[in-house]
């Protein structure tokens, strides 16, 4: 069964273009929808560059990131 989507279109003149039409378009799109377009951009964008997309991964020389300590500070009297 096909996904349901939103279809919206507005025919107007450029000169009265504004950007209220791409608001209420991606104010009807749910959050998950969202994710999967943002996704889809990011391969589009990778296959440009000529990149395949067996190369996508989360990196593994990021370092571990350890939280500071905090020094408890006493007033002196």
């Amino acid at each position: 069964m096909p996904k349901r989507g939103v279809v919206m279109e507005r025919l107007v003149p450029l000169s009265k273009a504004d950007r209220s039409f791409d608001l209420e378009f991606w104010r009807r799109v749910s959050p998950a929808r969202k994710f999967e377009i943002a996704w889809q951009m990011v391969l589009d964008y990778w296959k440009r560059q000529g990149k395949s997309e067996d190369q996508l991964r989360f990196r593994r020389d990021v370092e571990v990131l350890k939280p500071l300590r905090r020094v408890a500070r006493r007033r002196r009297r």
